[in-house]
């Protein structure tokens, strides 16, 4: 569980937040046999020899073959020098969109839940009133963007690795009566090619062939 501050000056928004990873699918064990019934596992080889960890690492060389440690190196994009990114931790809201965007626009890709955070407090009184009051304020945020049917945009780094920031989408979340908030990272726009004019009348649409039922559990 990592921490998060997430605030909107100009609404009055403040509430810290604890957020992990919704991604919990577990992937099936799969082993490779041979016929004989020998397990085998996939390596990495360099001309005839298996590589195991540490065998080999990655180092910065120079076209002189000389080896350089990161923190002696600078970084460019272009003629400007840019910096390693650094891990969010506050999710400073600088714009709202409307939540066609989030589904419609971006690629997302991760989703993390949010819950409220105890501020770390070490009486059981006050870790319950602390969760009360981000509760509250994670509410006010949940409330706005139901109404005006948003996303809250802000950049939002989960790790200080890379260069290239991501911007993360605050969604408003209503399942079987209860509500919450999740933040999806941005990865890349999505780039439609082909889509149609909504000027299509029912009188144009053309017969769809017929085609059998499939049957999918579901």
């Amino acid at each position: 569980m990592y921490k998060l501050s997430i605030i909107d000056r100009e609404k009055g928004i403040n509430c810290n937040v604890g957020y992990e990873n919704m991604a919990r699918a577990e992937k099936p064990e799969v082993i490779a046999k041979t016929r004989d019934g020998k397990i085998v596992k996939e390596k990495t080889v360099y001309q005839g020899k298996i590589l195991n960890q540490g065998d080999t690492n990655r180092m910065w060389c120079d076209p002189e073959g000389n080896f350089h440690e990161k923190k002696e190196l600078q970084f460019f994009s272009g003629e400007d020098e840019i910096g390693e990114i650094a891990m969010t931790k506050v999710f400073d809201i600088q714009a709202y969109e409307p939540v066609s965007n989030y589904l419609d626009r971006y690629i997302i890709s991760a989703f993390y839940e949010i819950t409220p955070s105890n501020n770390d407090m070490k009486s059981d009184y006050d870790r319950d009133m602390a969760k009360k009051v981000n509760l509250s304020q994670m509410k006010k945020l949940w409330d706005f963007l139901v109404e005006t049917n948003q996303v809250a945009r802000a950049t939002f780094n989960v790790s200080s690795r890379g260069f290239l920031e991501s911007d993360g989408y605050c969604r408003a979340i209503s399942i079987e009566g209860h509500w919450g908030l999740e933040i999806g990272v941005f990865k890349q726009p999505k780039e439609f090619q082909h889509l149609n004019e909504v000027s299509l009348t029912g009188a144009e649409y053309a017969a769809a062939p017929v085609t059998r039922k499939k049957l999918k559990i579901v």
